[in-house]
């Protein structure tokens, strides 16, 4: 589901949980947008962020709410390329 960043904080807040997403994928311009809505959807328990490196003001070892998992873009690609082929068929 795309949420638009013009919509507010109350109308993201409604949208994720209306969706019960336990994800979400966004720009690291947005993280400290995120953190705030985080306290008011619990149930987001992974968010997963592209970096951009001028930007780079994202403190990675900061604690968001409610634990959430934090991981870059590279850093889920990275993880899935270490996984095992799928074989079908």
């Amino acid at each position: 589901m795309t949420v638009f960043t013009t919509l507010t904080d109350e109308g993201v807040i409604h949208a994720l949980q209306q969706t019960e997403t336990s994800t979400i994928v966004t720009s690291e311009e947005l993280m400290p947008r995120c953190k705030e809505i985080l306290k008011q959807v619990p149930q987001i328990k992974k968010l997963v962020y592209m970096e951009k490196p001028q930007f780079s003001s994202w403190d990675t070892s900061e604690k968001l709410p409610n634990d959430t998992q934090v991981f870059t873009y590279a850093q889920l690609v990275d993880a899935g390329e270490k996984l095992p082929p799928v074989v079908q068929g």
